[in-house]
């Protein structure tokens, strides 16, 4: 058996002293001997192939610079894995405010009017007897507006829609646009959107499929 010698060190071919010996040759020639780091991340993670993570690891106990890295991400991701840290830094970079601002307009709103008394029921319909309402009001920021209300009815398979000003506040409110929604609370969708001015009495639609849906509105900044 051959025997190949380095320096004051001897390695028997076939044997891991072989393999040490191409890693640090490897190590000499290259721009940056020192693993990059994906390959620390994927150590830390436990994702490199065997022989790579030995080869790396190895690196790493024989370098201080290495190390001292590891160690700093490693840190990172037990970080992110520490509920209580986790939280104090979404809480710095406004992650519940961002979130939040990505959402529709009136999941701020708190009392919403469920739509569910507007369902028909089959009998009483086929009869032609059948009619419902519902009153909700209209908010203007966090608040419902002042002088103004709201209501769907149904006749029917049709809805109306009217939304009115008081005698006080009409000229206030005049030339006004108030955006009604019908939305489902579980998955932030719209059954319907509609823009419609106020003291005026629309058809909404006809044979809604309403089913848990909300209603909501509210007073738009802008005028006709």
């Amino acid at each position: 058996m051959g025997v190949m010698e380095l320096g004051n060190g001897s390695y028997t071919n076939g044997e891991p002293g072989v393999e040490r010996l191409r890693e640090s040759l490897v190590d000499a020639i290259s721009d940056d001997p020192h693993p990059g780091d994906a390959s620390l991340i994927e150590l830390t993670a436990g994702t490199l192939a065997p022989r790579t993570s030995r080869v790396v690891r190895t690196h790493v106990e024989n370098c201080d610079r290495c190390r001292t890295e590891l160690a700093r991400l490693q840190a990172a991701v037990e970080s992110w894995e520490d509920a209580v840290a986790r939280e104090r830094r979404e809480s710095r970079i406004g992650r519940k405010e961002t979130l939040e601002s990505g959402r529709p307009w009136w999941t701020a709103l708190v009392g919403l009017v469920r739509a569910a008394p507007l369902r028909p029921r089959l009998a009483a319909m086929a009869a032609g007897l059948e009619g419902s309402s519902v009153d909700f009001p209209v908010f203007e920021g966090s608040r419902a507006a002042e002088g103004l209300s709201a209501s769907i009815q149904r006749r029917g398979s049709e809805y109306y829609l009217r939304v009115a000003s008081s005698l006080e506040k009409r000229d206030a409110y005049r030339g006004r646009w108030v955006e009604v929604v019908l939305a489902q609370p579980e998955t932030d969708d719209t059954l319907l959107e509609r823009r419609v001015s106020i003291d005026q009495y629309v058809l909404l639609g006809t044979d809604l499929p309403i089913t848990t849906e909300l209603i909501a509105a509210r007073l738009v900044s802008d005028r006709m």
